[in-house]
């Protein structure tokens, strides 16, 4: 099915997963939870439960989720109410209502499973967009310059990112709340002025995208088919080879971003690790920021300011064209102190021969290269991240 049509599939879920949820809103109200007994309620109660049965008819289960029908008979309640009244002991107070309304939980669990599973089917599109949107701000922050801020947008510069805007709104759809100052950005959007762009830039998007990253990367666990750990290494065959090399060609150059990220993060010695820029930016030298601490005898802690370039490249070698120019890092980014190369393939001999003639002549900044063995070793102790991105 494609992707189109199983968000709407989820969309007709969620909008009967409401009713539902409102039809049983109307139940409880109507619940003889005082202990009285009125046969006109009891009608009424038991035409709002077949019409709670009719929706839930429409509900299906998700892998082994579904809700159960767990609507108590009015005569029960009524009869339990006054029981529970007379006995006045907690246990059985807390009993009763625990039954009663236990078909609230039912609800809440199918919702959860639901937005868990809506977050597994866009979390890949979602990425495309954040990474999209990323370069057209990028784009856009560039070719505004010298324009006045308070020229109106062309159609074609500002309706591409309204149309990637509205993407990433529908796929995220009733998954997660929205982050904050969402509004704003649409606000901006509309309107279409540079300096609202700039906001946008600056305010807005800065705001949304951590929040996005948050909903929908790494927060599911891993489905486990054992039950028991002892019994897994009790039964398993340990002369047998493990897998060592990772499938670099299934993730895509965003993703190749955040693993690194994820990487430095995980790291010891580096601090306060931001991934910046958007994906096939032109001539930008950076994809991330870091900082690299240790510790000196003589000066104490040092801090050095870290810019990272990552080229996802797992078939083909990166060329000198495809990094930075050195002495031009210091002008376009500040003061750096250690330029950093990560390539999921290799770096050509001239790439290399360039780095050691650089650091040889102690020139600023230091320049690393990490290819993919050294991604591969340093992801070994963090197999959490191997498994996190499927690349074995």
């Amino acid at each position: 099915m494609e992707l189109c049509n199983a968000i709407e599939e989820l969309n007709k879920v969620s909008v009967n997963l409401e009713l539902l949820k409102k039809k049983w809103a109307e139940i409880e109200q109507r619940l003889p939870v005082s202990g009285d007994w009125i046969q006109e309620d009891k009608s009424q109660y038991e035409i709002k439960c077949f019409e709670f049965n009719d929706i839930l008819e429409t509900i299906p289960k998700i892998r082994d989720i579904n809700i159960r029908n767990l609507l108590p008979e009015y005569d029960c309640v009524s009869q339990g109410s006054r029981d529970v009244s007379d006995l006045d002991v907690s246990d059985c107070i807390m009993e009763f209502y625990s039954e009663t309304f236990a078909q609230d939980s039912e609800i809440s669990k199918y919702e959860h499973a639901l937005k868990r599973e809506r977050r597994r089917l866009i979390r890949n599109q979602v990425q495309r967009c954040v990474g999209d949107i990323d370069g057209m701000l990028y784009l856009l922050n560039v070719n505004m310059k010298g324009r006045d801020s308070s020229d109106q947008l062309k159609p074609e510069e500002i309706d591409p990112l309204r149309d990637m805007i509205r993407q990433l709104d529908g796929l995220i759809g009733d998954s997660v709340s929205r982050p904050p100052r969402w509004s704003d950005l649409n606000r901006h959007l509309h309107f279409g002025l540079v300096h609202d762009l700039y906001d946008i830039i600056r305010l807005d998007w800065p705001s949304i995208k951590p929040s996005v990253d948050s909903f929908f990367y790494g927060d599911d666990p891993f489905p486990i088919i054992t039950q028991d750990i002892g019994e897994l290494v009790d039964s398993a065959d340990k002369t047998g080879i493990i897998g060592t090399s990772l499938n670099w060609t299934s993730i895509t150059d965003v993703q190749f971003e955040r693993l690194c990220a994820d990487l430095l993060k995980a790291l010891p010695n580096w601090e306060n690790v931001e991934w910046l820029t958007p994906t096939h930016a032109s001539d930008r030298g950076k994809d991330l920021e870091a900082f690299w601490v240790y510790q000196d005898a003589a000066r104490g802690t040092i801090r050095e300011r870290t810019l990272v370039q990552c080229k996802h490249r797992p078939n083909k070698s990166v060329s000198p064209k495809d990094i930075e120019t050195l002495q031009n890092l210091s002008v376009t980014h500040g003061k750096v102190d250690l330029y950093l190369v990560i390539t999921s393939g290799k770096f050509s001999d001239q790439v290399t021969q360039i780095v050691d003639r650089w650091n040889e002549s102690n020139s600023k900044p230091k320049f690393e290269l990490w290819e993919h063995w050294k991604l591969e070793q340093l992801l070994a102790s963090h197999p959490h991240i191997i498994k996190l991105y499927g690349l074995r």
